[in-house]
Parts: C-alpha cells; sequence; structure tokens
C-alpha cells in the first residue's frame, strides 16, 4: 500500500542485537527487505565491513523513533487536533460541548473552525473550568456537565400521594 505510515512496535527488538535486512523485516513484520535498504538510504546506518549487511537494534531503534516523532503534530493548549484537515484548529466558536464519558473523564466536542468537522478532546474533570484555554469555545445559554459527581435526587411525599420514581444511575 503506498503512502500507508505505520508506527513500527520497537520493543520486538532485542537489546544489543544485530540483525540482517531479513531478520529486521521479519522481526518488524515487513514484507519485503527493500523497505529496510530503502531505509538505509534514508540515513539508517549499518555496521561497517559487514557482509551481509548487520543493523544493530539500538541504531534501528534510534532510526525509527526519530522518523515517527518527525510525523507529530502537537497541539497548542487552546487547540484540538482535526482528523480532515490533518493538523490543529481552533474550535469554532458557540460550538463546543461537554460529554462525560463512562471511565470518569470529559469528552470537548465542537467544530473545527476551518472544515467544519466535528473535532473531540478528552481531559481530566479537574482540568475543566473557566481557566481551561478550550472554555471561551463553549456554547452561550446551555447547562454544561462539570465532571463533578451529582447527589441522587431526594423526592418528598405525603401520605396518600403517590410515590416518585425518580431513578438515577
Amino acid at each position: 500500500m503506498a503512502g500507508q505510515r505505520t508506527v513500527y512496535n520497537l520493543r520486538l527488538l532485542r537489546q544489543d542485537y544485530s540483525y540482517t535486512a531479513q531478520e529486521l523485516a521479519d522481526s518488524l513484520g515487513i514484507a519485503c527487505t527493500a523497505t529496510i535498504l530503502r531505509w538505509q538510504k534514508e540515513g539508517l546506518r549499518p555496521i561497517p565491513h559487514t557482509r551481509p549487511l548487520l543493523f544493530h537494534s539500538s541504531e534501528v531503534k534510534f532510526f525509527l523513533d526519530k522518523r515517527q516523532k518527525r510525523r507529530k503534530k502537537p497541539c497548542a493548549p487552546d487547540e484540538t487536533f482535526c482528523m480532515k484537515c490533518q493538523c490543529p484548529r481552533h474550535i469554532q466558536p458557540n460550538t463546543l460541548t461537554t460529554i462525560p464519558t463512562a471511565n470518569k473523564l470529559l469528552r470537548l466536542s465542537g467544530a473545527c473552525a476551518t472544515c467544519g468537522s466535528k473535532m473531540n478532546k478528552v481531559i481530566k474533570p479537574k482540568e475543566w473550568g473557566e481557566k481551561h484555554p478550550l472554555y471561551r469555545f463553549m456554547k452561550d445559554g446551555t447547562e454544561q456537565h462539570g465532571g463533578e459527581n451529582q447527589p441522587h435526587r431526594s423526592c418528598s411525599f405525603e401520605e396518600g400521594e403517590q410515590l416518585c420514581l425518580n431513578i438515577t444511575l
């Protein structure tokens, strides 16, 4: 598949071990040794004066780690990553909503200011508040969930009235 970006599991490589191109391809799950030889042209250094070419595991880990870090695009505190634009973007004003998740986190959901597609970011509830950089993009006039636990409703009833069944899960 041309253009496919793969993140390789570097923990599969043994520490202080030398690999041939075929062994390296097999351990990383690469179908063809031509990829390893292409990496050599891109900067992966083999052990000098060895035939067949041998690649030290620490050199391979360094090369792939540097290659994978180069593709990262970190977001500023007031940005969220847009999957459609493939870069960090601001959220459109008045589109941000908070949604509590099952694992006690908050999902911030809004629209991209550039393309309008949906963007999400997950944060801890204790980080959310008026001082958070994304708070200014919130919808006006809607009550937002702050992530804190809500107490159970308590309904009072008098004798002869119907029992209230306000059940909160």
